[in-house]
């Protein structure tokens, strides 16, 4: 936090580095001209030639130096207009993703911002970059798009777009815009700064999708009606025992000759009702303090993404997927109806409170997924009580953290983009309690394979790949 406050100040300080250098080089440039130029010259015909590379070396000077006057002149006139004429007008115009709304996808999110009644410094720029809570910052977004009225030639605005880095799962304040008017030379840096009050939440991305056969643990009231109609099987899967009244062409004789029993085909139907599937995620972190770490939010993360993924892969099945929490979830009514549940998963944190065994409902359970934060006799009651038609997955977080060193052949000619969760790879690593989470894992799957209908799941690392 110390680093964030420390940068966030240092965003007002108007001289950059590069006045700095400009008047070192200036510095050095005049000392060794009056050096070299001097009242001692050479004699003869030599003092023609210096005569006149002393005036070319002045009027060089000269002319460097009014061109930097301007340059920053040009910057403090357009600062001083936005200050003085347009900042209470100026309302900026913010876009997050592909869509004119508050949600995107966490990750490389694409940040639009526009603004009215705002002018460039001469051949300068202006950067905007968005001040989130606790002192986080986006990427620096240049406005170097003109707007203009339909068949208008005069400007009324400007706008830019930059990818910026917003990757934990959840919302996002957005406290502050920091403006900054650059120069032609980027020498001075002169800064705005002015509320937003904006809000953004983002979800865990989207997955590989993978198929899941699942089925209700118990079916309730039929009520919701689903567009596209499931098949409902008979007896014996597709066929049942041969009644009085059933159409004698449906007889099966191939099973009659093996086994002398009567049987028929049944033919297929089409239930438009759905029956309800629950998926139990749970975020309990039995023991120890790992979720307060400096590596909880990033695991939280990965497994948002993993039950994300799982939810969407059962959605598939056709079924009306249920996803209870163990967890009270805030509310947002700006929110779709559709991506409530996303929502929910987005703003899931770890709690140590409601306990596996009673957040499952085995009764109506049908997949359930855990991690290796949860106590391994907690796992163990769960399976003494739980069915085993119903599949249990167990999120392998301890490598949910890509290893420091990844190198591919591509590293040879270009550098591996760099993400937030690059600073923990090493730490993770050789972390105790990457030790003890992977030794929690192991003695959870020892259970699960005696159980069977069960697994580990890896987190995906492709959006890490996609971005080296």
């Amino acid at each position: 936090m110390f680093w964030r406050r420390l940068i966030y100040y240092s965003a007002f300080t108007v001289v950059r580095f590069e006045l700095l250098l400009a008047i070192g080089l200036i510095w050095l440039a005049y000392f060794t001209f009056k050096s070299e130029f001097g009242p001692d010259v050479n004699e003869g015909e030599e003092i023609i030639q210096w005569y006149w590379l002393k005036h070319v070396a002045k009027l060089l000077l000269i002319t460097v130096s009014i061109l930097i006057v301007l340059s920053m002149l040009a910057a403090i006139a357009a600062w001083l207009w936005f200050i003085i004429r347009s900042r209470k007008g100026t309302k900026p115009i913010l876009r997050f993703g592909d869509h004119e709304s508050t949600q995107a996808q966490a990750g490389v999110v694409p940040v639009y911002l526009e603004l009215k009644k705002v002018y460039r410094p001469f051949l300068g720029t202006i950067r905007g970059r968005l001040i989130f809570n606790q002192f986080r910052r986006s990427e620096a977004i240049t406005l170097d798009t003109s707007l203009r009225k339909k068949g208008a030639w005069w400007r009324t605005g400007i706008s830019g777009q930059s990818p910026s880095w917003i990757w934990d799962r959840g919302t996002h304040e957005v406290e502050e815009l920091h403006l900054h008017f650059i120069d032609m030379f980027h020498l001075i840096s002169l800064p705005v700064s002015f509320d937003i009050g904006s809000r953004l939440w983002t979800a865990p991305p989207v997955g590989p999708p993978t198929a899941q056969t699942i089925f209700p643990n118990k079916t309730i009231e039929q009520t919701e009606r689903t567009d596209t109609p499931k098949k409902v099987e008979g007896e014996y899967i597709n066929y049942k025992d041969f009644e009085s009244g059933d159409d004698v062409r449906r007889i099966v004789w191939k099973i009659y000759a093996r086994s002398r029993q009567l049987v028929v085909r049944v033919p297929e139907t089409r239930d438009p009702y759905a029956s309800h599937v629950f998926y139990y995620a749970s975020f309990l972190e039995s023991d120890g303090d790992l979720s307060s770490s400096i590596f909880g939010n990033e695991l939280l993360n990965r497994y948002k993404d993993e039950v994300r993924r799982i939810y969407d892969n059962l959605q598939t099945s056709g079924w009306a997927v249920k996803l209870p929490a163990d967890q009270e979830m805030p509310q947002n009514l700006d929110v779709p109806e559709r991506d409530q549940v996303l929502y929910r998963i987005s703003h899931a944190n770890w709690q140590k409170d409601n306990h596996l065994t009673d957040f499952v409902r085995v009764s109506d359970a049908a997949f359930v997924s855990i991690t290796g934060l949860i106590a391994p006799f907690e796992v163990q009651q769960l399976l003494e009580t739980l069915p085993n038609k119903i599949p249990v997955v167990l999120i392998e977080l301890s490598k949910a953290i890509p290893p420091p060193v990844r190198w591919k052949m591509k590293h040879l000619f270009f550098l591996p983009r760099r993400t937030p969760i690059n600073v923990l790879r090493a730490p993770w690593f050789v972390s105790p309690a990457r030790a003890r989470l992977y030794k929690n894992e192991q003695e959870i799957l020892r259970m699960l394979q005696l159980r069977g209908n069960a697994w580990a799941v890896q987190p995906d690392h492709t959006q890490f790949e996609n971005a080296s």
